[in-house]
């Protein structure tokens, strides 16, 4: 993991994906990023990426029936 310290309106680049995250605002203990990439790119909440991978994990889940052979 990767941790940089940004001041507000600074960026970091991620070049293999051709985003951008921009510091917008900081207003005490909160951060706003402004992400700029490809529309190919999905970028997601932690929370919603991880409801997301659960909700596909479920669906690889097998079945009971699948278990049995």
């Amino acid at each position: 993991m990767l941790v940089l310290t940004r001041a507000e309106g600074e960026r970091v680049v991620v070049p293999h994906a051709r985003m951008e995250i921009v510091v917008q605002e900081i207003r005490g203990n909160v951060v706003r990023l402004a992400f700029r990439a490809p529309q190919r790119v999905d970028i997601f909440r932690g929370e919603v990426f991880d409801r997301i991978a659960m909700d596909q994990w479920d669906e690889d889940e097998p079945t009971q029936q699948e278990d049995v052979k």
